[in-house]
């Protein structure tokens, strides 16, 4: 097989992308950048390391262990400005300098910081990031654990305790920023994933709200509007069983959010 030739054959370009190459405009830029932002909960960071090295080393060596995040709770300690800031507003006022894993004052450019996301089932990690979210100017995991002065034993205790799981608005959140770039059948797995690890207030409520994300492949598939619905709801239900295997049997009428008798 000449894979050279398989690739220039089946390649194929659109009027538009080839006008725009023709003229060299740029392909892929994007302004403003986007730098990711790490997360990851106490002592659980990532670290690289070559085959041949000495392992007891590694684990003595705090330069090892540094991150955007434990850095970012660092530089907190001293620093006013950064007091004042969200983990996620960070990138836009400091630069994270790789080599020395420092972050330091930004002097030009504009950049957003957008945290690593993560899912409910994911339990502490969620909640830390979503403490991240909301909370200003933490200087450690402790702090970020401690509420008026009462220490916690959880990220989760602590955004009860913050009032930040008092509503459905940190799932509807999930949701709204998973519906930016998840495709349609992971968005309703991950509405599953919702219904049955997160105490949801009104599940039919983000069911209203996001429905058009949760079926836009069949809606795409030329699907008729009056089968729209019980194709995605289906589709979501049938996430529900296969959890219940594991779990218990959860279906989409245990949350109120089923078909009604004419669908059925």
């Amino acid at each position: 097989m000449d894979e050279i030739e398989r690739f220039q054959s089946a390649r194929w370009i659109s009027p538009p992308e080839a006008i725009w190459r023709i003229y060299g405009f740029i392909l892929n830029e994007i302004y403003p950048s986007v730098i990711t932002l790490q997360l990851h909960l106490e002592d659980r960071q990532i670290i690289s390391f070559q085959k041949s090295d000495n392992l007891t080393h590694i684990m003595n060596n705090d330069f090892k262990s540094k991150t955007m995040l434990t850095e970012f709770f660092n530089i907190n300690r001293n620093n006013d400005k950064a007091k004042k800031l969200l983990y996620k507003e960070f990138p836009e006022h400091f630069v994270w300098n790789k080599r020395d894993k420092i972050w330091i004052p930004r002097k030009q450019c504009q950049i957003i910081g957008r945290i690593v996301t993560t899912n409910p089932i994911e339990g502490e990690r969620y909640y830390l990031r979503l403490l991240l979210n909301h909370i200003r100017g933490p200087k450690s995991f402790e702090d970020l654990k401690t509420v008026n002065g009462v220490k916690t034993s959880s990220f989760h205790e602590s955004a009860l305790l913050y009032g930040l799981l008092e509503s459905d608005n940190s799932l509807e959140q999930c949701l709204q920023e998973a519906s930016l770039y998840q495709m349609p059948y992971t968005l309703r797995r991950l509405f599953a994933t919702i219904l049955v690890y997160c105490k949801l207030n009104n599940p039919k409520m983000l069911w209203n709200k996001f429905e058009i994300f949760l079926s836009e492949d069949y809606n795409k598939m030329n699907t008729v509007l009056s089968n729209l619905t019980i194709k995605t709801l289906q589709s979501v239900n049938s996430t529900l069983e296969l959890m219940g295997n594991n779990i218990n049997d959860y279906h989409l009428v245990d949350y109120n959010i089923d078909l009604n008798e004419d669908e059925k």
